[in-house]
């Protein structure tokens, strides 16, 4: 393989056993560099860990025989997984449990959430700091001590269930043998020279207490500008890991050309980081187009949930034929879940999000400050009663395969890693600076700016901005006051 000089320099420091953080930016070709450093040291032993299944096995495909690729959760099977399987595909049922453990459904029900949190923290115990924000945000400030020290009693009698090989009722998810890997030790089968984390910006705590008690080199990969998975616990650990002296750069993007990098650049200027800027290839001709009109097949990227749903029911009463990434269904169950809960029918309520929040008021006020709650507020004041019909309506209308598609759908979140020829930008993003009374001038919302920056550059030849790209230089200009 015929390598630039970004990655010969990540190769080389590979090659003396020194530990390294790899920043990679959109397209330029982390994957290769990863492909290289193994091809480069065949005598060595090395463990990939990826992000996902899909991701896993393609790197076991791809990568040199010396490379064990595995995802953390299947390190953590083979010395604990194993031994919870059978409760593996159980329900959380929460009125039997809640009477188990003598709390209520709903305290109950918060715990089985404050759990999520713990397992994907290094925390060694189950504290306050672990109980969701939506599961007393809602209730007067007085109470929220109180509330979450139930709460925290609440979740540790059930992580105790968990870990018991007795019990038999009580399901265990793959976070929860993965904590229970790293409280141990986290012991590795077999040993291994050097370990590589693939995505590194978006692995947990509890992925880096893990990596640190596996000795051998330690080579970090990942783009920190990709971090978009922080509400469910991620941490950039290209920062975090910390005891790291060399940190590389790959800026030379193969996916697109010069009009998509410096529109992604754009986006990036907001941070105000002294970071080399990303490159795009003179090759490939790529363009920004601001009429939202895409002429033929296209892929419409959303920053919601609600947004997807919203133009997915566009696309088809348009006759367009629609496929999307992931599942329709999560939105439709959102929105028919969120109008339920307007109107006071509890029982009607499936979503987990919701069900947290307890109440249609909780919802409303929590939505001041979450893009998601806002736009699905949003949703059901526009909609109202026809939302019953209108989930119905998107449930009958039916899916092709992506290939076949007019229009392909998709969160940003569900687009990471992949790329398409032409990408329309959907109007549910939001403002990526806001006003802080505290500090008496504009801050920055760096977790909107990553998603966005993140859906700019899935596109490889043709991307057709929305307004918040259009807004980003007067950010820029008000941030500097």
């Amino acid at each position: 393989m015929r390598m630039t000089e970004q990655q010969r320099a990540i190769v080389e420091v590979a090659r003396n056993n020194d530990d390294l953080i790899a920043r990679a930016r959109a397209g330029t070709g982390k994957t290769s560099v990863i492909e290289m450093i193994g091809r480069d040291q065949m005598q060595k032993k090395v463990l990939l860990l990826c992000f996902n299944k899909s991701i896993e096995r393609a790197a076991t495909a791809r990568m040199p025989n010396n490379m064990t690729c595995r995802t953390f959760h299947s390190i953590g099977f083979a010395t604990h997984g194993k031994y919870f399987q059978n409760r593996m595909n159980l329900r959380f049922m929460t009125k039997q449990i809640a009477k188990r453990i003598g709390h209520s459904d709903a305290i109950t029900n918060a715990a089985r959430y404050t759990i999520k949190r713990f397992t994907s923290s290094d925390s060694q115990v189950i504290t306050g700091w672990h109980v969701p924000r939506e599961c007393y945000a809602g209730k007067p400030k007085d109470e929220h001590n109180a509330l979450k020290e139930e709460i925290v009693c609440a979740a540790r009698k059930i992580w105790l269930l968990k870990n018991s090989y007795k019990e038999r009722d009580v399901p265990v998810d793959f976070d929860d043998y993965l904590k229970a890997f790293e409280l141990d030790g986290a012991r590795v089968r077999g040993r291994y020279d050097t370990i590589i984390v693939d995505e590194a910006q978006d692995i947990t705590p509890r992925d880096i207490a893990i990596i640190n008690k596996i000795p051998g080199q330690r080579i970090m990969a990942g783009d920190d500008y990709q971090q978009i998975y922080a509400w469910r616990g991620s941490i950039n650990s290209l920062d975090a890991i910390g005891g790291i002296d060399h940190n590389l750069f790959l800026t030379q993007s193969f996916r697109f050309g010069e009009a998509i990098a410096n529109a992604a650049n754009n986006v990036l200027s907001l941070l105000q980081h002294d970071c080399p800027p990303l490159m795009g290839l003179k090759s490939i001709n790529s363009d920004i187009r601001w009429d939202n009109k895409p002429d033929g097949r296209h892929t419409v990227l959303c920053r919601t949930n609600s947004g997807l749903l919203s133009e997915t029911l566009s696309a088809i009463r348009l006759g367009k034929s629609v496929h999307v990434i992931g599942t329709l269904m999560e939105s439709v169950n959102l929105l028919e879940s969120a109008w339920y809960m307007s109107i006071g029918e509890m029982s009607k309520v499936k979503h987990p999000t919701l069900l947290m929040c307890g109440d249609w008021e909780s919802v409303v006020e929590m939505s001041k400050d979450d893009t998601e709650l806002g736009a699905i507020v949003r949703q059901v004041e526009l909609y109202s009663s026809i939302i019953p019909t209108i989930c119905e309506e998107l449930r009958c209308a039916g899916e092709k395969p992506e290939h076949k598609a007019d229009v392909i759908l998709s969160s940003v979140h569900r687009a990471k890693g992949r790329e398409w020829e032409v990408v329309r930008l959907a109007d549910d993003f939001p403002e990526l600076i806001q006003y802080s009374k505290k500090e008496k001038r504009y801050t920055i919302k760096k977790f909107e700016v990553f998603t966005l920056y993140v859906a700019v550059t899935r596109a490889m030849h043709t991307l057709f901005a929305n307004s918040v790209m259009s807004q980003i230089n007067g950010w820029r200009e008000m941030l500097c006051e």
